[in-house]
């Protein structure tokens, strides 16, 4: 039998996020918070909108989340078309395979309103972001945002006997004293010099 407890998933609370609204021509940028510790956001639904001015040209918003850095986009919601200027469109960001107000679950446009599918079960580490990025943006356009989250909690394998938090490196190296001469192992880089 195993001392160790298997690392699981716990489900937190929803939370309906308030986004402040940014100066006009801005994007929007949210970090999930890293208080308290450990607790991952999952996007149930995004709505943003966007308010395009008179300026010429279409506008194609999308929701993008990211390692907490430019460049590290690792998922992405975007709209289908172009939104045209002087026009308001609300976008509902949500898990693929979720319906709005009748709709299949595939990305469809009814009265000014826009569904746009995001990945199944995307759970956003704490520091990571959830940012807007609107290809054709006019200095004068206005985006606003609120997410729908669930909180989760990642709890790690934890050695239920001492209290430890088991990690694969951990565990290699208690398995290899076991089969060795009882020598404690030292681990080092390879062509490292060492006082042993």
């Amino acid at each position: 039998m195993s001392g160790i407890q298997r690392p699981e998933w716990r489900e937190g609370a929803q939370r309906l996020v308030q986004i402040n609204t940014p100066d006009p021509g801005r994007e929007i940028v949210v970090p999930v918070p890293t208080v308290p510790e450990a607790v991952w956001w999952e996007i149930i639904s995004a709505r943003l909108g966007l308010v395009a001015s008179a300026a010429a040209g279409n506008r194609t918003p999308a929701l993008i989340v990211d390692s907490g850095s430019d460049g590290g986009d690792y998922a992405i919601g975007l709209a289908n078309g172009g939104q045209a200027p002087s026009t308001t469109v609300l976008y509902f960001f949500s898990e693929v395979g979720t319906a709005y107000a009748g709709l299949p679950p595939v990305a469809g446009t009814v009265i000014g309103r826009t569904v746009v599918a995001l990945p199944y079960y995307l759970k956003i580490q704490s520091g990571h972001r959830i940012k807007t990025l609107t290809q054709g943006l006019d200095a004068a356009d206005q985006l606003t945002l609120a997410l729908l989250v669930r909180e989760w909690t990642y709890v790690p394998p934890v050695d239920v006997i001492t209290g430890e938090i088991q990690t694969m490196a951990g565990k290699l190296l208690a398995a290899l004293e076991k089969k060795s001469c009882g020598c404690p192992l030292v681990a080092t880089a390879v062509g490292a010099p060492t006082d042993q």
